[in-house]
Parts: structure tokens; sequence; C-alpha cells
């Protein structure tokens, strides 16, 4: 079953449990989840020359490829009660499709060691936490220097369940 079009192509009338705008880094990830129970339908701008961030995958299309899990303090102050178990199981999907442990090139580590003598520590090896200091962090390239965005998430979702519209 086809699961992406083009918007002017879907009929003029058609029914989904839920309409998401926006493909990004945020949006796929909500529709793959969605679709294991109900129908959805993503509206993405794609298609559109620029350098935003405006296709399917949004910005992990386009940034620099760092992955590093959210700052501590942000769950403090949002003001809001979060399951971080279930939060800690969202970053482990995530991870476990598009994020890779990179080996550092001879330029990155010569980086990073010049940071570590410059005393910007403590130096903390390879993590995805948020940290103060020197790490080595996600990546989502892997190491044969493949992109992976946020639109492979999309694939964990029910394909059968979502349509995905570009040029909306």
């Amino acid at each position: 079953m086809k699961s992406v079009y083009n918007a002017t192509d879907l009929p003029l009338k058609e029914e989904y449990d839920y309409i998401i705008v926006g493909g990004g880094t945020a949006g796929c990830p909500l529709v793959a989840s969605l679709s294991a129970n109900y129908s959805v339908l993503v509206l993405e701008r794609d298609g559109v020359a620029n350098v935003r961030g405006r296709v399917l995958g949004g910005s992990s299309m386009i940034n620099g490829g760092f992955y590093s899990k959210a700052d501590g303090q942000f769950y403090n102050e949002s003001g809001i009660h979060w399951d971080m178990d279930e939060v800690e199981e969202a970053y482990q999907w995530v991870e476990d499709t598009i994020v890779f442990q990179p080996n550092l090139l001879v330029w990155q580590s010569i980086v990073r060691e010049a940071l570590l003598e410059a005393r910007v520590g403590p130096g903390n090896g390879f993590s995805l936490q948020h940290l103060v200091g020197t790490k080595t962090s996600g990546s989502t390239f892997d190491n044969e220097g493949k992109r992976h965005g946020a639109v492979e998430l999309l694939k964990k979702g029910e394909l059968k369940n979502l349509k995905v519209a570009v040029e909306a």
C-alpha cells in the first residue's frame, strides 16, 4: 500500500482519526505511534526549496547529526509531570532506529583532546546524556556516512493506517 502522496492527489473528502501538521522531528514519531491504533494523515510542506527543515523528517534531514537527550533540568522546570520510564522508552525507540555511536575521525579526536587539555571537562567519554564537559555523543550518521532522519521513524508505524501528504 502506498503511504506517501502529493497532497493534490488525495481525495477531496476522506476521514482520519488524526491529522498531524508537520512531518518533522516531532511529527514523525507522533504519527508512527498513533498509527498503531488510529488512521493518521500527516501533512508536510516538503518540496519547497529552502534550508529550514521544511521536508519530511524536518531539521533532522539538514542538521549536523548530533544527538543528545534533553537536560534533566528541562523536565524538572517544564511544569509537566513526566513519566520518566515512558520518556526513556521513547528515547530508546528513537535511538534504536536512527542513532549511532560514531567512530571519530582524527580531527574530531584532536578537537576532543584539545578541549580536555583546555580544561573543558570533565571528560565524559561516549554518552547520550546532556552533560557538562566534553563528550562524544550520538550521531544520526552511521559509520558509512549515511544520514538517518526522523522520517525513518515512520517505518515503525502501522503503514496501513497512515498516509503522508507532501507539498501540502
